[in-house]
């Protein structure tokens, strides 16, 4: 499976393995949890805001048409650390940025895909910035992450789409308050990722004052538990860098979304 150079193909795997995409459930650890909109909208901070998401018009007209302009090198879209790039430099909020944030978050964050390029189809959507805080994002993003676990085990693809990110973030939160009943003893504060070649990364079992535990508590996962000297959890530290709460919830930039 390939979900991304920033997640933990172990964890990935392990979490796709269990969630059921038809009935909207995941089974953590023998215990069945529904999941839904409002789990996404409370872990990833960002909201319904009543309308529905649609892509009805079409690419060639003339107020689409230049936008996409915008968007484009040459006759292909942007690449999204392209579009990055353009965002840091852009020093006004003005209709392009909003377009080009919401864009970008949708194609990296959101909605991912296996291209590295933007999805262009979105600007029918986005189409009128100051209707962006207005529509259903959270349940759309929601329903593409169910339909892409649903491709991917039925056509046994090797790359998946979808806010995977999400999964692992719910599963932290299940595990941290208490809502998955295993040895309280041990948090899965992070994973070590695997190396480059696939190879599993065996390193001994004092990394940075953790420890390695059970591998069973998620089969092909490592999962790390804080040493009683080492000062500071691990994951705590990572949480106030990007300000956020403990094991999930993150109020992270997709805020930006409402206020536009």
């Amino acid at each position: 499976m390939k979900c991304g150079e920033k997640l933990s193909h172990s964890i990935c795997h392990f979490l796709v393995d269990k969630l059921n995409p038809y009935e909207s459930s995941i089974v953590l650890h023998g215990k069945i949890f529904k999941i839904s909109v409002d789990d996404f909208v409370c872990i990833m901070g960002v909201k319904d805001g009543g309308e529905e998401v649609d892509f009805t018009g079409s690419m060639d007209e003339q107020n689409i048409v230049k936008v996409r302009n915008s968007f484009l090198v040459g006759k292909k879209p942007l690449k999204s650390n392209e579009l990055k790039q353009m965002m840091v430099g852009t020093e006004e909020a003005g209709d392009f940025f909003k377009v080009g944030f919401a864009m970008f978050a949708l194609c990296t964050l959101l909605c991912p895909t296996t291209s590295v390029y933007l999805n262009l189809k979105y600007l029918l959507s986005l189409r009128d910035s100051k209707a962006i805080a207005r529509k259903n994002w959270a349940s759309y993003s929601f329903i593409f992450l169910l339909d892409n676990v649903r491709s991917f085990k039925e056509n046994n693809q090797v790359y998946i789409g979808g806010c995977l990110l999400f999964l692992q973030l719910f599963y932290l939160d299940a595990i941290a308050h208490g809502s998955v009943l295993v040895d309280r003893s041990v948090l899965p504060l992070t994973v070590r990722p695997d190396k480059q070649d696939g190879t599993s990364n065996n390193r001994g079992d004092n990394v940075k004052g953790f420890a390695i535990l059970d591998k069973t508590l998620a089969p092909s996962v490592e999962v790390i538990r804080e040493r009683k000297h080492a000062k500071q959890p691990h994951n705590d530290r990572i949480m106030k860098k990007l300000n956020v709460g403990p094991f999930g919830r993150p109020t992270i930039f997709l805020k930006m979304l409402e206020i536009y």
